[in-house]
């Protein structure tokens, strides 16, 4: 088995193995697309990132195009048609882009990022993580962040892009203990706003919960 075989397979069984489901196990290589997070490597150029993924055999890139990412927010529409360019020179794509939106901003920016992404042909996004503010009480504020995410989730309909909110471990994160998060997005169409269901997070906030968890919130995964 050569090196990008491996690479494929070894993600695919590992995933399965968390989810404790054949299913995930058994998918091959050509049903599932492997992204690279490179968070890491936000200090290469644009050709010198490509020129570094492009051994690896993934299928493209989770870029963070970001505050302090291969591109800053502001400089969206200026710089991504040059990223793109650098990665699909070594047939690489940008398959999720990790952004700092949370909300349709008065500003507008966030409405120009993403029609740019789409522009660009980029696809789905991961959102900027919402905190709670644990002094004041949590209902309130759940019912503003579901207001929130519905108004994102309209913005990206109506572009054509798909919002992914991930879990994360840490006592003030929304959607940390996933239950939230799953109120929150359940008048919200999954093609417009989901989730990204993170296992390892999921199971440090879960422990043994976090298969329960899994599965209360696949619908909108």
């Amino acid at each position: 088995m050569n090196r990008r075989s491996f690479v494929k397979q070894s993600a695919l069984i590992g995933m399965g193995m968390m989810a404790g489901g054949k299913a995930m196990a058994a998918e091959t290589a050509s049903t599932r697309e492997i992204a690279m997070f490179t968070k890491s490597l936000e200090k290469l150029s644009f050709d010198e990132l490509a020129a570094a993924i492009t051994p690896l055999g993934v299928a493209g890139l989770e870029a963070p195009l970001r505050k302090g990412g291969h591109i800053e927010p502001a400089q969206m529409v200026d710089r991504l048609p040059a990223f793109v360019e650098a990665l699909t020179k070594k047939n690489l794509s940008v398959l999720i882009m990790a952004s700092s939106i949370n909300q349709v901003d008065k500003e507008g920016l966030a409405e120009k990022q993403l029609r740019a992404a789409a522009k660009a042909g980029i696809k789905k996004y991961r959102l900027q993580h919402l905190t709670y503010d644990l002094s004041k009480p949590l209902k309130p504020q759940i019912a503003n962040f579901k207001a929130q995410l519905k108004d994102l989730a309209e913005l990206n309909k109506a572009i054509g892009i798909q919002g992914l909110y991930q879990n994360h471990r840490g006592n003030n994160y929304v959607g940390g203990p996933i239950w939230d998060m799953v109120g929150m997005l359940e008048e919200i169409d999954v093609k417009h706003l989901g989730m990204a269901f993170d296992f390892a997070h999921a199971s440090v906030e879960g422990a043994n919960a976090w298969e329960m968890n899994f599965h209360h919130a696949q619908p909108h995964i």
